[in-house]
């Protein structure tokens, strides 16, 4: 598979990839950065338009389903289907200079992302264990061991779904630390984190933009830079 048949028609295109485990906060991540004017790419989005065309909901095991049904998660070319929604974010959103993409999954896609593009910067979103379970049973509806499967297999401990996955190697590889914080009234510290990364990566906010960050605040969550940026 060729590289060059992935790069996006901005040839200068910041891509700011997230990885964390699910309901870490990286749906807050985009719409923060939304905010501050930078578009995101959910790389489900196509196996979310096949549940729709299925009839079915795009639930999580719906899309994982979807994607082994279709053929795009397909062991043979296991990059296939990152490949594809590279392909799709690209269509959608040719004018952008920078985009958060939501998420990769494994070392390998992240090296495939970094092959078609050459801007690209790891974010990883934190939060503990207990808290991001009692959030994502709260926001699916789903039982405590459903989550808890959904974990093992984001760290590469099962694979039904022909997706190798290996979230936790990523964070450890990551440019950049978002720590979400399991007390609400502290949501405020994930503005600034947030606004920080993007000003490091040289992205200001749109002027636009309805939500503005203080990046000279003080933050009761740090975040750090890995020694590779």
């Amino acid at each position: 598979m060729s590289p060059e048949h992935t790069k996006p028609t901005q040839e200068n295109m910041k891509i700011i990839a997230l990885c964390g485990m699910p309901g870490a906060g990286k749906s807050t991540f985009k719409e923060l950065a939304r905010h501050l004017g930078v578009p995101s790419w959910y790389v489900g989005q196509p196996l979310v338009e096949l549940c729709q065309r299925n009839g079915v909901e795009p639930t999580y095991a719906n899309r994982m389903a979807a994607g082994s049904t279709s053929g795009l998660f397909d062991p043979a070319n296991p990059m296939k289907f990152i490949q594809y929604s590279l392909l799709q974010m690209s269509t959608r959103h040719p004018g952008a200079t920078a985009i958060i993409f939501d998420s990769v999954r494994s070392l390998a896609e992240l090296q495939f992302l970094r092959s078609a593009q050459e801007d690209v910067a790891l974010v990883a979103v934190l939060l503990g264990r207990a808290e991001r379970i009692r959030r994502l049973v709260r926001r699916d509806a789903a039982p405590a061991e459903q989550v808890e499967a959904r974990d093992r297999m984001e760290i590469g401990l099962c694979d039904p779904f022909h997706r190798s996955m290996g979230v936790g190697q990523l964070i450890a590889m990551a440019d950049y630390y978002v720590l979400t914080p399991a007390d609400d009234t502290q949501a405020p510290s994930v503005t600034l984190q947030v606004g920080e990364i993007l000003q490091r990566l040289g992205i200001s906010p749109s002027p636009s933009a309805p939500c503005q960050t203080s990046l000279s605040a003080p933050r009761p969550f740090s975040m750090k830079q890995s020694n590779n940026q």
